[in-house]
């Protein structure tokens, strides 16, 4: 008989098992490539949407800042322009300079002087002559300084009210700005100039440093450029006193406040005065010597991307290193299996006890081997940290001395549960060695070999994660408190100040009824401005308020015949049809769950944008709905003047408008108000249109399915 050949046999076993350990290397360094490079790819595609939209928002803070900046010197040079033409501060000051020592003349005009001050704001007020020769201030204490006279010999021949820069007052040593408003008499003969004195640290530098969102590092500066160097106006965020003060070479090409001062307005990167890496926005303020810089720390920036790369690094680490351990597993299963065929069995198990601790010894998860019986054979040092044992200690139990006991006699005991299973994942209570009880999730393998069973198990605490979760619930219930304590707040503050206004307004009307045509015209129109501005300020008061109420003041949902809600809403605008000699035309509505006050009105608003907007024909309005997919489309058209597309986003803003108020009335709050309630309603609404070709505006009211249907058909 043919004896079999031992040594062949033999190497061939042995070839079987270098293959099969290449393999494993094969796959393990493959996963570790393909995971690092997919990690790169995906944190580089962070780091660009992260600087996309720090560019996008700092542009926009930018914006918003030169603008507040533009108005905040309007508002200069309305103060001036209206002393200018005030008749009765011009008829004072032409007393005064026929006659510099009256003193009825003199008090007069200083006590108008301690108006401006303490009432507008105004830091510092002066009348002079043009030459300089004769100076009038609130107390008469000190002459006028040197930056006032010269102020007031430029001003001579000139009708226009004007600004100076921003410089450091010659006495106090702190920043300030002049209006210099002459008072002429005759044709171009300056009388007199008022010269305002204007103090930008309580409301300019504020406005500029103002943040739309809370930020540890973001900052806005206002620069010029002051000969070689770059000029800080306002007091930076972590310098102080630098207001005027703080230069920086404009050769530094880095920094943002040098490259602002090309005047273009971009979103760029470089370093600020304290040579920190930045993103930035920047431009020029209108047509003035300022310039703004818009700025984040791209520390701060990219600090959510750092955090997520730890956290997701962390996890791919451990992702391969389970790999890495499950093919080392692999492995030695198939050297356990290699020295099975050549060692006797007492040697087989020795080898699987060996690569038990290879295995467990650098887990981060307390990982313990078991007998058929649950008595621990094996567990590595993590499981000793976890329960708080020793080595010797959890080699004398079983898995269920580590449980906390169960009340329930129904329960099935860990045994039980683990035999026969190939794998379990499992959420239990355990108990460490000082009593303390732990929550963790423990996954089970058995492990099946010729002479016995074996239970591998691999225990996470999970503590950390629960009580996460109770934070949570905590922060939620917080916020829904807040929202709650906001919206009493909202009503009451626009109660509050509905009651002043109702004095203003009824005042004022007062005033028109009484004093009208008996005043000059100024007077007359003044008193209407202010009659108008008032019961605007009150509209806008309750329209914002029915805005800010749309999502909580709703009346629950419920099924609503959309027929019988457009008939309403049609019967309520009937006067305004008649007077517009509007036609209007509909399709058959669908009964939809809904809160039919809610669609009502953004049906109103709609018929009445299209009754309101359009030119010398008169309204064609359809009001149509199509269903699309699983939602039902709801349109409103008419021939009305149309949007750009440009202002398609815009005017669902509110207080945007697209007409001025003289031309068309209104507060810039209906298509806010109905963006508002369609979201309530999980919808949402766009618009469709061409300039001088009419609109037409498209809702849904969320997914309605089958369930919504046409009530007529």
């Amino acid at each position: 008989m043919a004896q079999p050949n031992i040594e062949v046999d033999k190497g061939h076993r042995t070839g079987l098992r270098s293959s099969g350990v290449l393999i494993l290397w094969v796959v393990f360094l493959a996963a570790c490539i393909g995971t690092a490079l997919i990690g790169r790819f995906y944190f580089d595609a962070q780091r660009k949407d992260i600087v996309n939209s720090k560019a996008t928002e700092l542009s926009a803070v930018r914006d918003l800042k030169i603008q507040q900046v533009l108005d905040w010197r309007m508002g200069l040079l309305i103060d001036g322009r209206a002393l200018s033409k005030d008749p009765a501060l011009r008829d004072e000051v032409d007393r005064w300079v026929a006659n510099p020592d009256d003193p009825a003349v003199v008090a007069t005009l200083r006590e108008w002087m301690k108006v401006m001050e303490t009432q507008r704001g105004y830091s510092g007020v002066a009348i002079m002559s043009p030459d300089g020769s004769r100076w009038l201030s609130p107390t008469g204490e000190a002459p006028s300084d040197p930056v006032e006279r010269t102020e007031a010999e430029n001003a001579r021949g000139s009708t226009e009210t004007t600004l100076t820069d921003l410089f450091l007052d010659p006495v106090t040593k702190s920043p300030r700005l002049d209006v210099v408003a002459p008072l002429t008499g005759g044709p171009a003969k300056t009388q007199a100039v008022v010269i305002l004195n204007r103090d930008p640290r309580p409301d300019l530098f504020p406005l500029i440093q103002q943040w739309p969102t809370p930020s540890p590092s973001s900052e806005t500066l206002l620069v010029r450029r002051e000969n070689d160097t770059v000029l800080y106006l306002n007091e930076l965020r972590f310098k102080s006193n630098t207001a005027l003060v703080a230069t920086l070479p404009v050769s530094n090409s880095e920094l943002l406040a040098v490259q602002a001062l090309s005047g273009a307005p971009r979103a760029t990167q470089g370093s600020d005065y304290r040579k920190n890496p930045v993103f930035g926005a920047v431009g020029q303020v209108g047509n003035t010597p300022w310039y703004i810089v818009a700025k984040v720390d791209q520390s701060e920036a990219f600090a959510g991307v750092r955090e997520s790369q730890l956290l997701i690094t962390a996890a791919v680490l451990a992702v391969l290193a389970f790999v890495g351990l499950g093919l080392a597993f692999a492995w030695r299963r198939r050297t356990v299996e290699y020295y099975r065929l050549e060692l006797e069995a007492e040697r087989s198990q020795a080898q699987l006890a060996e690569q038990y601790g290879l295995l467990t010894r650098y887990a981060n998860d307390a990982v313990i081997l078991t007998d058929e019986t649950l008595h621990i054979v094996q567990a590595n040092e993590r499981a000793m940290e976890l329960y708080g044992y020793s080595a010797d200690e959890l080699l004398v139990m079983t898995l269920d001395d580590l449980l906390e006991p169960d009340n329930d006699e129904h329960t099935p005991s860990l045994a039980d549960t683990l035999r026969g299973a190939s794998g379990l994942l499992l959420e239990i209570r355990q108990h460490r060695a000082d009593g303390s009880v732990i929550d963790t999730e423990m996954s089970a393998q058995a492990i099946v070999t010729d002479e016995q069973t074996l239970y591998l198990t691999i225990t996470r605490d999970m503590t950390d994660r629960k009580h996460a979760q109770e934070e949570l619930l905590a922060r939620t219930e917080d916020l829904a408190r807040s929202n709650a304590e906001l919206e009493k707040f909202a009503y009451i503050a626009s109660h509050d100040l509905q009651e002043p206004l109702r004095m203003v307004a009824s005042y004022t009307q007062l005033l028109q009824r009484r004093y009208q045509g008996r005043l000059d015209q100024d007077a007359d129109e003044f008193i209407a401005f202010a009659v108008d501005g008032a019961t605007r300020m009150q509209t806008l008061i309750n329209e914002l308020l029915a805005y800010s109420r749309v999502g909580t003041q709703g009346a629950p949902f419920a099924e609503a015949d959309l027929d019988a809600v457009l008939s309403r809403v049609l019967k309520t605008l009937q006067v305004s049809i008649g007077e517009s000699g509007a036609e209007i035309t509909h399709d058959p509505m669908p009964i939809v769950t809904c809160d039919a006050i809610q669609v009502g009105q953004i049906f109103q608003n709609l018929i009445t944008n299209a009754i309101k907007f359009h030119d010398v024909d008169s309204p064609q309005i359809h009001i149509g709905v199509e269903r699309v997919g699983a939602e039902r489309v709801f349109s409103v058209h008419d021939n009305g003047l149309g949007v750009e597309p440009e202002y398609f986003d815009r005017i669902f803003v509110i207080f945007q408008r697209l007409q001025s108020r003289a031309e068309y009335p209104g507060t810039g709050m209906g298509l806010a108000i109905c963006k508002r309630i369609i979201e309530r309603h999980s919808g949402r609404i766009w618009v469709e249109s061409e300039l001088g070709k009419g609109s037409t505006f498209y809702f849904t009211l969320g997914n309605q399915g089958d369930g919504g249907h046409v009530g007529k058909n």
